[in-house]
Protein backbone atom coordinates (compact mmCIF):
# COMPACT_ATOMS: atom_id res chain seq x y z
CA UNK A 1 0.00 0.00 0.00
CA UNK A 2 2.78 2.42 0.79
CA UNK A 3 4.30 1.91 -2.65
CA UNK A 4 1.01 2.59 -4.49
CA UNK A 5 -0.25 5.46 -2.33
CA UNK A 6 -3.57 3.67 -1.79
CA UNK A 7 -5.26 3.79 1.59
CA UNK A 8 -3.33 6.86 2.70
CA UNK A 9 -5.91 7.94 5.29
CA UNK A 10 -6.51 4.38 6.40
CA UNK A 11 -2.81 3.88 7.05
CA UNK A 12 -2.99 6.88 9.39
CA UNK A 13 -6.02 5.43 11.19
CA UNK A 14 -4.26 2.08 11.48
CA UNK A 15 -0.97 3.54 12.73
CA UNK A 16 -2.67 5.72 15.35
CA UNK A 17 -5.33 3.28 16.64
CA UNK A 18 -3.94 -0.23 16.04
CA UNK A 19 -3.82 -2.36 19.18
CA UNK A 20 -6.51 -0.38 21.06
CA UNK A 21 -4.43 2.80 20.95
CA UNK A 22 -5.47 6.42 20.33
CA UNK A 23 -2.35 8.35 19.39
CA UNK A 24 -3.66 11.93 19.11
CA UNK A 25 -0.20 13.32 19.87
CA UNK A 26 0.83 12.49 16.30
CA UNK A 27 -1.25 15.39 15.01
CA UNK A 28 -2.72 13.06 12.39
CA UNK A 29 -5.71 11.54 14.22
CA UNK A 30 -8.79 13.77 14.45
CA UNK A 31 -11.60 11.23 14.91
CA UNK A 32 -13.43 11.81 18.23
CA UNK A 33 -12.71 9.37 21.06
CA UNK A 34 -16.20 7.82 21.13
CA UNK A 35 -15.74 6.44 17.59
CA UNK A 36 -12.58 4.57 18.57
CA UNK A 37 -14.33 1.21 19.21
CA UNK A 38 -15.61 1.26 15.63
CA UNK A 39 -12.11 1.95 14.32
CA UNK A 40 -10.58 -0.71 16.56
CA UNK A 41 -12.82 -3.37 15.00
CA UNK A 42 -11.00 -2.81 11.71
CA UNK A 43 -7.55 -1.64 12.81
CA UNK A 44 -7.07 -4.86 14.79
CA UNK A 45 -6.89 -6.54 11.38
CA UNK A 46 -3.92 -6.27 9.01
CA UNK A 47 -3.94 -2.84 7.42
CA UNK A 48 -4.82 -4.08 3.91
CA UNK A 49 -7.77 -6.14 5.12
CA UNK A 50 -9.11 -3.33 7.30
CA UNK A 51 -8.84 -0.87 4.42
CA UNK A 52 -10.67 -3.25 2.07
CA UNK A 53 -13.50 -3.76 4.56
CA UNK A 54 -13.78 -0.01 5.13
CA UNK A 55 -14.05 0.54 1.37
CA UNK A 56 -16.78 -2.12 1.05
CA UNK A 57 -18.64 -0.59 3.99
CA UNK A 58 -18.46 2.83 2.34
CA UNK A 59 -19.89 1.46 -0.90
CA UNK A 60 -22.69 -0.24 1.04
CA UNK A 61 -23.65 2.94 2.91
CA UNK A 62 -23.64 4.91 -0.35
CA UNK A 63 -26.03 2.43 -1.97
CA UNK A 64 -28.31 2.69 1.07
CA UNK A 65 -28.30 6.48 0.76
CA UNK A 66 -29.95 6.35 -2.70
CA UNK A 67 -33.76 6.76 -2.48
CA UNK A 68 -35.68 3.65 -3.51
CA UNK A 69 -39.20 4.98 -4.01
CA UNK A 70 -38.72 6.04 -7.65
CA UNK A 71 -38.29 2.59 -9.13
CA UNK A 72 -35.48 0.06 -9.63
CA UNK A 73 -34.05 1.77 -12.74
CA UNK A 74 -33.37 5.03 -10.92
CA UNK A 75 -32.08 3.12 -7.91
CA UNK A 76 -29.54 1.18 -10.00
CA UNK A 77 -28.39 4.14 -12.07
CA UNK A 78 -28.28 6.43 -9.04
CA UNK A 79 -26.19 3.89 -7.13
CA UNK A 80 -23.76 3.47 -10.03
CA UNK A 81 -23.42 7.22 -10.51
CA UNK A 82 -22.75 7.72 -6.81
CA UNK A 83 -20.37 4.83 -6.16
CA UNK A 84 -18.27 5.59 -9.26
CA UNK A 85 -18.19 9.35 -8.66
CA UNK A 86 -14.82 10.95 -7.91
CA UNK A 87 -15.68 11.88 -4.28
CA UNK A 88 -16.81 8.29 -3.58
CA UNK A 89 -13.86 6.61 -5.28
CA UNK A 90 -11.44 8.91 -3.50
CA UNK A 91 -13.05 8.08 -0.16
CA UNK A 92 -12.72 4.35 -0.79
CA UNK A 93 -9.20 4.49 -2.21
CA UNK A 94 -7.87 6.72 0.55
CA UNK A 95 -9.76 4.97 3.35
CA UNK A 96 -11.53 7.94 4.88
CA UNK A 97 -14.62 7.52 7.10
CA UNK A 98 -17.16 9.88 5.55
CA UNK A 99 -19.58 6.94 5.31
CA UNK A 100 -19.86 7.00 9.11
CA UNK A 101 -21.42 10.47 8.93
CA UNK A 102 -23.67 9.61 5.98
CA UNK A 103 -24.86 6.50 7.81
CA UNK A 104 -25.45 8.56 10.95
CA UNK A 105 -27.60 11.03 9.03
CA UNK A 106 -29.68 8.20 7.60
CA UNK A 107 -30.11 6.77 11.09
CA UNK A 108 -31.20 10.18 12.43
CA UNK A 109 -33.81 10.47 9.67
CA UNK A 110 -35.12 7.02 10.60
CA UNK A 111 -35.04 7.88 14.32
CA UNK A 112 -36.97 11.10 13.72
CA UNK A 113 -39.68 9.35 11.71
CA UNK A 114 -39.98 6.42 14.14
CA UNK A 115 -39.33 8.38 17.35
CA UNK A 116 -36.62 5.96 18.41
CA UNK A 117 -34.46 7.27 21.25
CA UNK A 118 -31.85 4.52 20.80
CA UNK A 119 -31.48 5.23 17.06
CA UNK A 120 -31.32 8.95 17.83
CA UNK A 121 -28.41 8.41 20.23
CA UNK A 122 -26.54 6.22 17.75
CA UNK A 123 -27.10 8.68 14.92
CA UNK A 124 -25.87 11.58 17.05
CA UNK A 125 -22.66 9.78 17.96
CA UNK A 126 -21.98 9.02 14.28
CA UNK A 127 -22.76 12.44 12.77
CA UNK A 128 -20.71 14.19 15.45
CA UNK A 129 -17.62 12.51 13.97
CA UNK A 130 -17.57 15.42 11.50
CA UNK A 131 -19.33 18.32 13.17
CA UNK A 132 -18.41 20.63 10.27
CA UNK A 133 -20.89 18.67 8.15
CA UNK A 134 -23.59 17.90 10.66
CA UNK A 135 -24.07 21.04 12.77
CA UNK A 136 -26.90 22.53 10.64
CA UNK A 137 -28.78 19.23 10.75
CA UNK A 138 -28.21 18.97 14.49
CA UNK A 139 -29.56 22.49 15.05
CA UNK A 140 -32.69 21.76 13.02
CA UNK A 141 -33.32 18.37 14.61
CA UNK A 142 -32.54 19.76 18.05
CA UNK A 143 -35.38 22.28 17.69
CA UNK A 144 -37.76 19.67 16.32
CA UNK A 145 -36.87 17.03 18.87
CA UNK A 146 -37.42 19.53 21.68
CA UNK A 147 -40.78 20.66 20.31
CA UNK A 148 -42.18 17.32 19.22
CA UNK A 149 -40.69 14.50 21.30
CA UNK A 150 -41.73 13.43 24.80
CA UNK A 151 -39.20 14.52 27.42
CA UNK A 152 -38.77 10.88 28.46
CA UNK A 153 -37.38 9.96 25.04
CA UNK A 154 -35.08 12.96 24.99
CA UNK A 155 -33.71 12.02 28.41
CA UNK A 156 -33.22 8.42 27.26
CA UNK A 157 -31.31 9.50 24.14
CA UNK A 158 -29.21 12.00 26.09
CA UNK A 159 -28.38 9.40 28.72
CA UNK A 160 -27.24 6.90 26.07
CA UNK A 161 -25.01 9.49 24.40
CA UNK A 162 -23.54 10.40 27.79
CA UNK A 163 -22.86 6.82 28.81
CA UNK A 164 -21.24 5.97 25.47
CA UNK A 165 -19.24 9.16 24.90
CA UNK A 166 -18.19 10.56 28.27
CA UNK A 167 -15.83 7.73 29.35
CA UNK A 168 -13.87 8.10 26.11
CA UNK A 169 -13.86 11.90 26.44
CA UNK A 170 -12.51 11.63 29.97
CA UNK A 171 -9.79 9.33 28.66
CA UNK A 172 -8.73 11.11 25.49
CA UNK A 173 -10.95 14.19 25.15
CA UNK A 174 -8.23 16.71 25.98
CA UNK A 175 -5.75 15.25 23.51
CA UNK A 176 -8.45 15.10 20.82
CA UNK A 177 -9.34 18.79 21.27
CA UNK A 178 -5.66 19.74 21.13
CA UNK A 179 -5.36 17.91 17.80
CA UNK A 180 -8.53 19.58 16.45
CA UNK A 181 -7.33 23.09 17.29
CA UNK A 182 -4.06 22.46 15.50
CA UNK A 183 -5.93 22.50 12.16
CA UNK A 184 -5.33 25.84 10.49
CA UNK A 185 -8.29 27.59 8.85
CA UNK A 186 -5.98 29.04 6.23
CA UNK A 187 -4.29 25.87 5.02
CA UNK A 188 -4.71 24.97 1.36
CA UNK A 189 -7.08 22.08 2.06
CA UNK A 190 -9.75 24.25 3.71
CA UNK A 191 -12.80 24.16 1.40
CA UNK A 192 -15.06 26.49 3.43
CA UNK A 193 -16.06 30.06 2.61
CA UNK A 194 -13.93 31.46 5.43
CA UNK A 195 -10.97 29.36 4.30
CA UNK A 196 -11.19 30.70 0.74
CA UNK A 197 -11.64 34.28 1.94
CA UNK A 198 -8.53 33.89 4.11
CA UNK A 199 -6.49 32.60 1.15
CA UNK A 200 -7.67 35.50 -0.99
CA UNK A 201 -6.93 38.06 1.72
CA UNK A 202 -10.54 39.29 1.91
CA UNK A 203 -11.04 41.76 4.80
CA UNK A 204 -12.46 40.03 7.84
CA UNK A 205 -15.47 42.39 8.09
CA UNK A 206 -16.50 41.55 4.51
CA UNK A 207 -15.93 37.83 5.08
CA UNK A 208 -18.14 37.86 8.15
CA UNK A 209 -20.82 39.90 6.35
CA UNK A 210 -21.02 37.36 3.51
CA UNK A 211 -20.99 34.52 6.02
CA UNK A 212 -23.88 36.18 7.89
CA UNK A 213 -25.97 36.55 4.74
CA UNK A 214 -25.49 32.87 3.84
CA UNK A 215 -26.30 31.86 7.43
CA UNK A 216 -29.54 33.89 7.47
CA UNK A 217 -30.52 32.41 4.11
CA UNK A 218 -29.94 28.97 5.63
CA UNK A 219 -32.20 29.75 8.59
CA UNK A 220 -34.97 30.92 6.25
CA UNK A 221 -34.66 27.80 4.11
CA UNK A 222 -34.60 25.40 7.06
CA UNK A 223 -37.70 27.05 8.53
CA UNK A 224 -39.62 25.99 5.41
CA UNK A 225 -38.54 22.34 5.41
CA UNK A 226 -41.11 19.58 5.26
CA UNK A 227 -42.43 18.14 8.54
CA UNK A 228 -40.80 14.78 7.84
CA UNK A 229 -37.39 16.13 6.65
CA UNK A 230 -36.20 14.52 3.42
CA UNK A 231 -32.83 13.17 2.32
CA UNK A 232 -32.52 16.03 -0.16
CA UNK A 233 -32.99 18.52 2.68
CA UNK A 234 -30.36 16.72 4.76
CA UNK A 235 -27.96 16.84 1.79
CA UNK A 236 -28.62 20.57 1.48
CA UNK A 237 -27.91 21.05 5.20
CA UNK A 238 -24.62 19.14 4.83
CA UNK A 239 -23.61 21.44 1.98
CA UNK A 240 -24.43 24.49 4.09
CA UNK A 241 -22.34 23.03 6.89
CA UNK A 242 -19.34 22.80 4.56
CA UNK A 243 -19.81 26.39 3.37
CA UNK A 244 -20.23 27.93 6.82
CA UNK A 245 -17.81 25.92 8.99
CA UNK A 246 -14.45 27.44 9.92
CA UNK A 247 -12.81 24.38 8.34
CA UNK A 248 -14.11 21.93 5.74
CA UNK A 249 -12.30 19.17 3.88
CA UNK A 250 -12.71 18.61 0.16
CA UNK A 251 -13.30 14.94 1.00
CA UNK A 252 -16.59 15.89 2.62
CA UNK A 253 -18.25 16.90 -0.66
CA UNK A 254 -19.36 13.27 -0.81
CA UNK A 255 -22.10 13.81 1.80
CA UNK A 256 -24.19 16.44 -0.05
CA UNK A 257 -23.64 14.39 -3.19
CA UNK A 258 -24.87 11.17 -1.57
CA UNK A 259 -27.89 12.62 0.19
CA UNK A 260 -28.78 15.69 -1.85
CA UNK A 261 -27.78 15.09 -5.46
CA UNK A 262 -28.91 11.45 -5.59
CA UNK A 263 -32.32 12.54 -4.30
CA UNK A 264 -32.47 15.32 -6.89
CA UNK A 265 -31.50 12.81 -9.60
CA UNK A 266 -34.63 10.79 -8.80
CA UNK A 267 -36.83 13.83 -9.47
CA UNK A 268 -34.80 15.80 -12.03
CA UNK A 269 -32.44 13.29 -13.71
CA UNK A 270 -30.93 15.74 -16.21
CA UNK A 271 -29.98 18.24 -13.53
CA UNK A 272 -28.76 15.44 -11.29
CA UNK A 273 -26.55 14.12 -14.08
CA UNK A 274 -25.00 17.57 -14.53
CA UNK A 275 -24.15 17.74 -10.83
CA UNK A 276 -22.64 14.25 -10.95
CA UNK A 277 -20.58 15.36 -13.97
CA UNK A 278 -19.41 18.39 -11.98
CA UNK A 279 -18.29 16.15 -9.12
CA UNK A 280 -16.28 14.02 -11.58
CA UNK A 281 -14.21 16.86 -13.05
CA UNK A 282 -11.36 16.13 -10.58
CA UNK A 283 -10.77 12.83 -12.40
CA UNK A 284 -8.91 15.04 -14.90
CA UNK A 285 -6.44 15.95 -12.15
CA UNK A 286 -4.67 12.65 -12.88
CA UNK A 287 -3.24 14.46 -15.90
CA UNK A 288 -2.60 17.73 -14.02
CA UNK A 289 -1.42 16.85 -10.48
CA UNK A 290 0.02 20.32 -9.86
CA UNK A 291 -3.33 21.92 -10.64
CA UNK A 292 -5.03 19.62 -8.14
CA UNK A 293 -2.50 20.43 -5.45
CA UNK A 294 -3.09 24.17 -5.83
CA UNK A 295 -6.80 24.38 -6.58
CA UNK A 296 -8.40 21.33 -4.93
CA UNK A 297 -10.00 23.21 -2.03
CA UNK A 298 -11.19 26.05 -4.25
CA UNK A 299 -12.80 23.63 -6.68
CA UNK A 300 -14.46 21.72 -3.83
CA UNK A 301 -15.87 24.99 -2.50
CA UNK A 302 -17.13 25.94 -5.96
CA UNK A 303 -18.74 22.54 -6.46
CA UNK A 304 -20.42 22.80 -3.04
CA UNK A 305 -21.70 26.31 -3.86
CA UNK A 306 -23.17 25.14 -7.15
CA UNK A 307 -24.71 22.05 -5.54
CA UNK A 308 -26.26 24.03 -2.70
CA UNK A 309 -27.57 26.64 -5.15
CA UNK A 310 -29.23 24.04 -7.38
CA UNK A 311 -30.71 22.19 -4.39
CA UNK A 312 -31.95 25.53 -3.03
CA UNK A 313 -33.69 26.27 -6.33
CA UNK A 314 -35.41 22.88 -6.26
CA UNK A 315 -36.48 23.32 -2.63
CA UNK A 316 -37.76 26.88 -3.17
CA UNK A 317 -39.87 25.63 -6.07
CA UNK A 318 -41.30 23.01 -3.75
CA UNK A 319 -41.97 25.66 -1.10
CA UNK A 320 -43.92 27.66 -3.68
CA UNK A 321 -46.09 24.64 -4.43
CA UNK A 322 -46.86 24.20 -0.71
CA UNK A 323 -46.86 27.74 0.74
CA UNK A 324 -48.65 26.61 3.87
CA UNK A 325 -45.63 24.61 5.08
Amino acid sequence: MQETGLGRDWQIFWATTHGFRAHYESGLLFAPPWILPLLWLLTLLPVEIGWSLAAFATAGVLVLSVPKQDGPARLVTGSLLLVTSYPAMRQMLEGNIEAVVIGGMLILLWAYSRRSAVAMALGLLLVLVKIQLSWPLLLLLGVRFYREWPRRKLITAGSLVTVLAVPFLLWKGGEWLDAIFQISRVERTNASLLGEFARLGVPQALSLAVWGVVFLFGIWMASRFSPSITRLEVGWLAGMGLLLSPYASSLSTLTPLALGVTSLYQKQPKIGLLLFALSNIPYLSAFFPQVRSKWEATFALGATLITVTVLSWFLIERFAEAPDK
